[in-house]
């Protein structure tokens, strides 16, 4: 009889491994800043493989006011302000149709043109830029109470 985890005690002959944006600074700045226009390149991997899994977290804020990070970190850092949220004072704002915005392209196989090329809220189910938690078998999506069904409020997002 097989079910669908069934391969999950098959022996393979192959060897995992994992990209991230973790800080090698050994700082808590796990993150990525990328700007209008700009793109960025999550893995560029060699040889055959196969993507098992994708997790991020984002955010897409337009800051009106002065930000609490080093002004030597802001090229490569998150301006993420927190701090001054917590006080209640918002110096920054969610862009609306950021999850509309921001495209997801995968290439493989050295092709010029990507065999994905989709928003990344609708690669990951973000209705109408408003994230809300839900679980598929595929795809997953988990945000803060206070954050669900707000435009562009940030999630994890899972593949």
């Amino acid at each position: 009889m097989s079910s669908p985890l069934s391969f999950l005690t098959t022996r393979v002959d192959a060897r995992s491994a994992r990209i991230s944006s973790w800080d090698q600074r050994g700082r808590n700045q796990d993150c990525w800043t990328t700007g209008p226009h700009e793109t960025r390149v999550l893995a560029d991997l060699e040889g055959p493989g196969q993507i098992t899994h994708i997790w991020m977290t984002q955010f897409c804020r337009k800051v009106f006011g002065p930000g609490l990070l080093d002004p030597r970190d802001t090229a490569t850092t998150a301006p993420v302000l927190e701090i001054h949220n917590a006080l209640g004072l918002n110096w920054e704002a969610p862009d609306p149709d950021y999850y509309r915005k921001v495209l997801l392209r995968i290439t493989w196989d050295d092709e010029p043109e990507p065999a994905v090329l989709v928003p990344l809220g609708d690669f990951f189910g973000v209705g109408h830029c408003m994230p809300n938690s839900y679980a598929s078998a595929l795809f997953t999506m988990s945000t803060k109470p206070e954050k669900s069904l707000i435009f562009s409020s940030s999630a994890a997002l899972n593949s």
